[in-house]
């Protein structure tokens, strides 16, 4: 867990760090329909983690909007959401 905090810490304070047990990872990545992985050599601390480098967009309610990859620009990611928040007022 601290690890994990540390990690965190290196990005916006909104970020948030999720982990649990082995199955409550596969039941949030199955939720999320993501990939994740561990990598490298996984009996030391210093493993790696490959996982989908997407960025989910949700609504207020938790249910999956879109998703944007690293390809789209902030530009990109605003013309989607611009209609969905005025939509959402």
């Amino acid at each position: 867990m601290e690890q994990m905090a540390r990690y965190v810490s290196l990005f916006h304070p909104s970020l948030m760090g999720l982990t649990g047990s082995p199955e409550q990872i596969k039941t949030a990545t199955d939720a999320y329909r993501v990939y994740a992985q561990k990598s490298g050599d996984v009996s030391s601390d210093a493993y790696l983690v490959d996982h989908a480098s997407m960025i989910l967009l949700m609504d207020p309610d938790g249910q999956f909007v879109d998703f944007f990859s690293s390809r789209e620009t902030p530009d990109d990611m605003v013309a989607v959401m611009r209609p969905l928040l005025k939509a959402a007022k």
